[in-house]
């Protein structure tokens, strides 16, 4: 009986995992190009939007709207990074939950089975952004500290 349950669990994971590395795949050739020019356009937007607002007391209503504009673009690319961090996290955490499997005294088809799932769980899904920048929360705070050093350089200058 829990050779049984656990063979249509198994089945089951196999077939989200693939589904899961399908969507990626399709991501990758679709979106992550895109996803770049989101991150590059975003970044030049937020260091010229910041810029702006400073030139501005704080408490004027156009230092208020660009900041609110800052939040909005940081929430954007939040979510990018967020959602890509958290397929790579569960991607890396379904190899560990398939070797807690209790796997002794069941088939020696099963083991194997088992073994192959975990072998191909050792790579994560990683998403990416045009397959130079990882989507993950690294990358969240990259985007913005460079976002903010060309803040800083323009502020410095004063164009």
């Amino acid at each position: 009986m829990q050779q049984k349950n656990l063979q249509g669990k198994l089945e089951y994971a196999v077939k989200y995992h693939q589904a899961i590395l399908e969507l990626a795949h399709h991501f990758e050739t679709y979106f992550s190009f895109l996803v770049l020019t989101v991150f590059i356009a975003n970044s030049i937007v937020l260091c010229f939007t910041m810029y702006h607002a400073s030139m501005y007391p704080l408490s004027s209503a156009k230092a208020l709207g660009d900041l609110c504009y800052v939040v909005a673009i940081c929430i954007q690319v939040l979510l990018f990074c967020y959602w890509g961090n958290e397929v790579t996290l569960e991607s890396q955490s379904l190899a560990l939950a398939c070797y807690e499997v209790n796997f002794l005294g069941l088939s020696i088809q099963f083991q194997r089975q088992l073994v192959f799932m975990i072998q191909r769980c050792q790579k994560p899904v990683i998403l990416t952004a045009g397959k130079f920048i990882h989507l993950s929360l690294s990358a969240y705070v990259a985007i913005l500290r460079m976002s903010y050093s060309y803040y800083m350089v323009l502020r410095r200058r004063r164009i």
